[in-house]
């Protein structure tokens, strides 16, 4: 239940007395007295109807008692500030979920996956900031960010899957001690070039 308190009663009295003087200056404000006016005045200003206080300054000119009023500012309240939807209230950078990052690593495995073949599936790992990759072979790949913000895909190699020693891995693609990374890939790249470029380097690797 919404309880109304006694000064709400008054502000909507107000604003309904505000609204019916609102045009009523043509023959009601050249009787007034100047401190009448003011107090007529101010209450449309407050109402929020500045311009019809204005009208009733000016009906109350031709009063030659009048020593004088100002005329009520009716220029616009500026607008608030608008925050763009990148920003909170407070000013904070506060982006929309997906507005900087619009896929997780888990995604580049699972399309890495379809690129590289019918018998490849993915699994992300919790949160999706990685996911392993799993073929027709012993050994596994696991996708992830290394420390220093590379996209890493490691693995152990296995004998029985008969790898090669040295793989002839694509442009791009560097080889470390746990597996392969691409320096230049970046989170802006598009998602299909990154999964086609990871599954060159597992074909490379795996050697089929």
């Amino acid at each position: 239940m919404t309880t109304h308190t006694h000064d709400d009663a008054l502000t909507r009295a107000a604003r309904s007395l505000a609204a019916s003087l609102a045009d009523s200056a043509d023959h009601l404000a050249a009787v007034l007295t100047c401190h009448e006016l003011t107090d007529v005045v101010d209450l449309l200003a407050a109402a929020g109807h500045p311009a019809a206080g204005a009208r009733w300054v000016e009906w109350h000119k031709g009063d030659p008692r009048c020593t004088g009023h100002t005329t009520p500012d009716t220029t616009p309240a500026p607008a608030p500030t608008a925050f763009s939807s990148l920003y909170d209230a407070h000013g904070r950078y506060s982006p929309p979920p997906g507005t900087e990052y619009p896929y997780s690593v888990a995604d580049i495995a699972y399309a890495t996956a379809r690129a590289t073949g019918p018998d490849w599936s993915a699994m992300a790992l919790p949160w999706g900031t990685g996911a392993t990759l799993h073929g027709p072979y012993t050994a596994h790949f696991t996708l992830l960010i290394d420390v220093e913000g590379d996209l890493c895909l490691t693995y152990d190699q296995a004998a029985a899957d008969g790898w090669p020693d040295t793989p002839d891995l694509p442009r791009g693609v560097h080889e470390y001690a746990a597996g392969i990374y691409l320096p230049d890939a970046s989170s802006t790249d598009d998602l299909d070039d990154l999964a086609q470029q990871l599954a060159a380097a597992v074909r490379a690797i795996t050697g089929h």
